[in-house]
């Protein structure tokens, strides 16, 4: 069994940035910063208890490069290498 002694801070994915700062205010957390919200930065607050949560916004999808599982490992590092922009190499 884990002895968790403290929290110090928590990342918690969000789809709607104002209704999630008005529940989190309900449990007494104040908000610090929006470090950028819309360009994926975290919405800061914390609590008198000394908990901090960064609200993060949804994940965003990797999907032009990412190779899929069924491919072998070979076939994986081909396939992500043909699809990455030329360095002049």
């Amino acid at each position: 069994m884990l002895n968790i002694q403290s929290v110090n801070h928590i990342g918690i994915r969000i789809s709607d940035k104002a209704s999630s700062i008005a529940f989190y205010e309900k449990l007494g957390f104040v908000l610090k910063t929006d470090a950028g919200f819309e360009d994926g930065h975290p919405v800061i607050m914390k609590h008198d208890s000394g908990v901090v949560l960064n609200l993060l916004g949804p994940a965003t999808i990797w999907t032009t490069t990412r190779p899929t599982r069924s491919a072998a490992p070979a076939e994986q590092r081909d396939r992500f290498r043909s699809q990455q922009p030329s360095n002049g190499r």
